[in-house]
Formats: structure tokens, sequence, C-alpha cells
């Protein structure tokens, strides 16, 4: 998909908070400023497929595999950033 982030460049909770809202928008087809970083995706009205389509893209965003069920298991755009940004988060390693 080309949207992962050069290993250079450090994904910040900020900037990864951006990275979602844009992708959320454009997977659901609504504009960025419907996507409030603090309502959970069930909110949005995203399927399960949706989500995993996301989480799938979130992977090659942050260039490292993730726990399947980390949608479900931080369910706002500022959890899941936070929690993928602190040091309790995945190490770094292949994500196919």
């Amino acid at each position: 998909m080309g949207n992962s982030v050069p290993t250079d460049t450090p994904v910040t909770a900020a900037r990864l908070e951006q990275w979602l809202v844009g992708r959320i928008a454009g997977i659901l087809e609504i504009p960025r400023e419907q996507v409030g970083v603090d309502r959970p995706f069930a909110e949005f009205g995203m399927e399960s497929v949706q989500l995993f389509e996301l989480s799938g893209d979130l992977e090659e965003f942050v260039g490292r595999r993730l726990p399947e069920t980390v949608v479900w298991d931080y369910p706002t755009i500022r959890q899941l950033s936070q929690y993928l940004t602190s040091p309790d988060s995945p190490a770094p390693g292949p994500t196919a």
C-alpha cells in the first residue's frame, strides 16, 4: 500500500493519530473532521472487515507486526496511538 514510514523517521503519537484519522476517513469515505480521536471505532460504524483492513495498514505504517486484537484492545485513535508509541508496544519486526 506504500503507507510505511521510512525507518529513520520516528512515529510519534501525534503523527500516528493524524495518519489514523486520514485512513479511517478514507475507509469510511467521510470527511476527516468527522473522525474524532477519542471516539471508539465502533461509533464510526466500522465493521470487523474494515477493522482488520485498518490493522493491516497500521502494521505497514509502523513497520512491525501487531497483535491481531490491537484495534479492539485500544478502541480509540488516541488510545491506539499512545500504546503504539509507548515502550510497552510490540518490538519492531517483520510485518509479513
